[in-house]
């Protein structure tokens, strides 16, 4: 056995030890992570509108152009 792969062992038997942390895994993450993260949502739907209003915009004009 080297020492990486020991030092792997260690880390991921640390990282596993770590993320246990007495909550069910998986499910109870998931909720957070997204509880965290919904103004972020309201974010990219907004920019998103912001793009397609702009968009259309352009292209209205480049018709009155030409």
């Amino acid at each position: 056995m080297t020492k990486r792969d020991r030092r792997k062992r260690s880390l991921s038997a640390a990282g596993s030890a770590a993320l246990s942390g007495g909550s069910a895994p998986g499910g109870a993450k998931r909720e957070d992570i997204t509880a965290d993260y919904t103004h972020i949502r309201a974010d990219l739907k907004r920019i998103g509108i912001l793009f397609v209003v702009l968009t259309s915009g352009m292209v209205a004009l480049s018709r009155f152009i030409h």
